[in-house]
């Protein structure tokens, strides 16, 4: 499975999914990243970036805009992390199994997004078989039924079962691009 010789550089993926929230998240990280190993990548999880927040402690005598500000600033400096992990990974592979309602978390789809929009390859996966229409209760709104695995937007992506079947793919793109003389 091996992607690159020993004189190459290994390809970064980044790998994105509300795995961070999970319990044990460091050791779904860990399973991500020997996953993308055995592929022969760099897997970049997010809870890797060294990022310096801000910690107040429950009874610091501080006021309650400030407690907001920094709970801010520390979210700010989270999504920069991210966003540079991200582009400096040559792919994404997102889980976009159905979080906290019946579509991807947000989070992970914002990554998708600006992965795309960086020309990043992107894949997803999820272990749900279910289409986005089927998870969706009735609600009187319309519902997009593209027989597809969430919104059509995040559809985009290469989408399959598993995370090997996602990095596969990403490995297989890869390949052709260097057969075609194209960098990762």
């Amino acid at each position: 499975m091996t992607a690159t010789s020993p004189t190459e550089r290994r390809p970064a993926v980044y790998l994105a999914g509300p795995d961070v929230f999970f319990d044990r998240p460091r050791e779904c990280g860990q399973r991500l990243k020997d996953l993308a190993a055995n592929f022969g990548f760099v897997g970049l999880y997010p809870l890797d970036a060294v990022v310096e927040l801000t910690h107040v402690q429950p009874n610091a005598s501080i006021s309650p805009a400030e407690r907001v500000v920094i709970k801010r600033e520390n979210a700010a400096r989270i999504r920069e992390a991210n966003m540079a992990m991200i582009r400096d990974a040559d792919a994404v592979c997102a889980n976009v199994l159905p979080f906290r309602g019946p579509s991807a978390d947000v989070g992970t789809a914002w990554k998708m997004g600006y992965a795309a929009g960086l020309g990043k390859i992107v894949a997803s996966y999820s272990h749900n078989a279910q289409s986005y229409a089927t998870r969706v209760l009735p609600d009187n709104f319309a519902v997009e039924d593209f027989a597809l695995h969430d919104n059509f937007m995040l559809a985009g992506a290469q989408h399959f079962r598993t995370p090997e079947t996602a990095l596969q793919y990403i490995l297989d793109v890869f390949r052709m691009r260097r057969e075609t003389g194209r960098s990762p």
